[in-house]
């Protein structure tokens, strides 16, 4: 197995459309830490959730416990 570019720092996702939301997922399937990065937590989890469910056809309860999850609104550091 290649663990070439593995690392156990989040990936930070930005955004508030579909297509994140559906990054984030596929990135916690392949086992990747990921932050998102959005002004509306919960609308965000909501939809992640939704779409969970839609690929899957389980519910998505315990993704918002997921260690290598989280979604923050504020950045502690200003994007350039």
């Amino acid at each position: 197995m290649n663990n070439i570019g593995s690392t156990n720092e989040p990936i930070l996702v930005i955004g508030s459309s579909s297509l994140t939301f559906s990054l984030v997922i596929c990135l916690l399937r392949a086992g990747h830490p990921v932050t998102l990065y959005t002004r509306e937590e919960a609308v965000a989890m909501k939809k992640i959730k939704t779409h969970w469910d839609d690929l899957y056809g389980h519910p998505s309860s315990n993704i918002s416990n997921q260690p290598d999850f989280k979604i923050i609104t504020q950045l502690s550091v200003p994007l350039d």
